[in-house]
């Protein structure tokens, strides 16, 4: 049997200084700031030489781009509402080899989106 577990810290930060403030266009400066921890865990249970089986469950993080913050749905400037998507998956499956460039496998993967 092998266990493993990690844990991963993420921290983006997104800054925009407006340079071109006029009467007709206001100033559109801001930052936004996304962090989260990415814990990680999973066990492999080595049935045999040439069969295991694993389970794996984790947690995963993804900031908006700064192209997906420069649409905005009313006005100008940056959409600093938007937020991160956070999602926990589950995964549980099952690797056999027959030859040693052959394999078979087979896994039921689950993701849930927050």
């Amino acid at each position: 049997m092998s266990l493993l577990a990690g844990i991963r810290y993420s921290d983006v930060q997104f800054k925009s200084k407006d340079h071109f403030i006029n009467a007709a266009n206001p100033d559109d400066s801001g930052n936004v700031s996304y962090s989260h921890p990415n814990p990680v865990v999973g066990a492999v249970w080595h049935a045999a030489d040439n069969l295991n089986v694993y389970a794996n469950w984790g947690v995963g993080f993804e900031t908006p781009s700064f192209i997906e913050l420069a649409y905005r749905p009313v006005g100008s400037g940056l959409n600093f509402a938007l937020q991160p998507a956070i999602s926990k998956s589950t995964e549980v499956g099952i690797k056999g080899y027959t030859a040693k460039s052959a394999s078979q496998c087979g896994a039921v993967f689950d993701q849930h989106d927050r």
